[in-house]
């Protein structure tokens, strides 16, 4: 096993200038965007990334809770590298866009570094991490300043599994410390890298490591000990917003929604079309879906088992895909059935293992290769132009809500934040009909009678303000906004 040494030559720093133009050409016109949804109360409302005194509070406690808003989240580095962008330019959301940007090529490259130590070759992991860093399923995470959580820990997630995969015999002692180091920064980063030793025992195992090592065993340490302070001194769950999902509680009822994601998965990374942010909690899970799900899981899992021995590179990237997505796959509970910024780090190894069939067809002739080399100038151009489309979504909060309530109809939180940006521009008409609208989905929710009592004291109709706001407090008598 090669100890890494190669990660700045020439074909790697290759790479990377590759990687920066792709990336700065799909990226360069979400730069200018606005703040969006999540991006209020975890960058432009919160106290706690405006001054370095107040870092020990964004470390004592859940993410945001710096706006006054409280969640079951832990990510401290994710609220520090808001400190420094807000250090250098306030709220202006050029900074925050470009560091998402750097941080996902980054990321990116970093993906090259390890498919290129696993599969030794170039191609395969140059293919790949291009395909990953300019398809557009990633615009969740890069083009949205709130999904800064998904990069960093996939930044440290990849680091991680580089400096645990390496057996450079004369540093393995400062190696086995520099990966748990890592590997704690990934869990301050994101939960979600409690995955981490799962991808590293398939990565040894592929790799034909042993696994019972010191570094393994230091890894499973910090793991237990992060689960046990996530349970108790970090234990956030009574923040935890009412349960949405009527009809789902135990995971046998979630399991046909883990099954509905994976078709909705495949098919956005096919053909990533109709993108947008709220797939919502109430899934809706036909039976075709269901069934399309599974077919697709066996249809992968049947691809694994015939390529296992002449072609482990493709049952490799499929197994990751797998292993990736099962924390979020709800099948132990979670805000919602799917997301694409879910797909972050699971769509990395199907990129592996198209990439590696890719190169293997284009070496067979050289007909095909002048076919393969045409095909893929065509699919990333293509990929580029639509993750550059995708982006116009999160440049501005009337785009983006009107787009997800075109795409996600009924969804009464999307009409009422709808509404709310409309009452802020004036539409008094539309915001009112928005909110009525949200009102008729769920009359138990006050979000929509805070917005009429705001709207109807903005043109003067005090009595019907009164009214929306007495019924909000009757819906919701602890609200404090009231």
């Amino acid at each position: 096993m090669q100890n890494f040494q190669t990660w700045h030559s020439r074909s790697s720093l290759l790479a990377l200038a590759v990687i920066i133009i792709a990336v700065s050409l799909a990226y360069i016109n979400v730069l200018y965007g606005q703040f969006i949804w999540d991006d209020i109360y975890l960058v432009r409302d919160n106290a706690f990334i405006k001054n370095f005194h107040d870092v020990g509070k964004i470390f004592s406690g859940p993410l945001a809770s710096g706006a006054g808003v409280m969640t079951n989240t832990y990510r401290p580095l994710q609220s520090l590298s808001y400190v420094f962008d807000y250090a250098l330019s306030g709220v202006n959301t050029f900074q925050y866009h470009l560091t998402n940007i750097v941080l996902h090529i980054l990321v990116s490259w970093l993906l090259f570094i390890l498919m290129r130590a696993l599969c030794r070759s170039f191609e395969v992991a140059f293919i790949a991490a291009l395909i990953f860093s300019v398809h557009p399923v990633n615009t969740e995470a890069v083009s949205y300043i709130a999904g800064r959580g998904d990069l960093i820990s996939g930044v440290f997630i990849y680091l991680t599994l580089i400096s645990s995969i390496n057996d450079n015999p004369g540093k393995k002692g400062a190696l086995d410390i520099l990966s748990g180091i890592l590997y704690i920064c990934a869990l301050l980063s994101r939960e979600y890298a409690l995955v981490t030793p799962l991808l590293l025992l398939l990565c040894y195992r592929y790799r034909g490591l042993p696994i019972f090592t010191r570094r393994m065993l230091i890894i499973f340490i910090i793991t237990a000990c992060y689960v046990t302070l996530r349970m108790t001194a970090l234990d956030f769950s009574q923040y935890l917003p009412a349960v949405r999902r009527e009809g789902f509680s135990g995971w046998p009822a979630r399991l046909p929604g883990a099954f509905a994601a994976i078709a909705h998965y495949a098919r956005m990374l096919v053909f990533p079309q109709a993108l947008h942010m709220e797939y919502g909690a109430n899934l809706k899970i036909p039976g075709l879906e269901v069934l399309s799900g599974i077919a697709v899981s066996a249809a992968f899992s049947l691809i694994a088992f015939l390529a296992y021995k002449k072609r482990p590179v493709i049952t490799f990237g499929i197994l990751w895909f797998f292993i990736a997505i099962f924390p979020v796959s709800n099948i132990y509970r979670i805000n919602a059935f799917m997301a694409e910024h879910w797909l972050y780090v699971p769509s990395a190894g199907l990129f592996m293992a198209v990439s590696y069939a890719a190169v293997n067809f284009a070496a067979r002739s050289a007909r095909r290769t002048i076919f393969s080399v045409t095909a893929a100038a065509i699919i990333f151009t293509a990929l580029i132009l639509a993750t550059a489309s995708q982006n116009i979504y999160w440049t501005n909060p009337v785009i983006f809500f009107e787009r997800t309530l075109r795409l996600s109809p009924g969804n009464y939180r999307i009409s009422v934040l709808l509404g709310n940006q409309y009452v802020k521009r004036g539409l008094y008409s539309e915001g009112e009909r928005l909110y009525k609208e949200a009102i008729k989905l769920n009359p138990g929710d006050p979000g929509a009678y805070k917005g009429l009592g705001n709207l109807y004291m903005a043109i003067g109709e005090k009595e019907k303000a009164l009214r929306s706001f007495e019924r909000a407090l009757y819906v919701s008598p602890e609200d404090a906004e009231i």
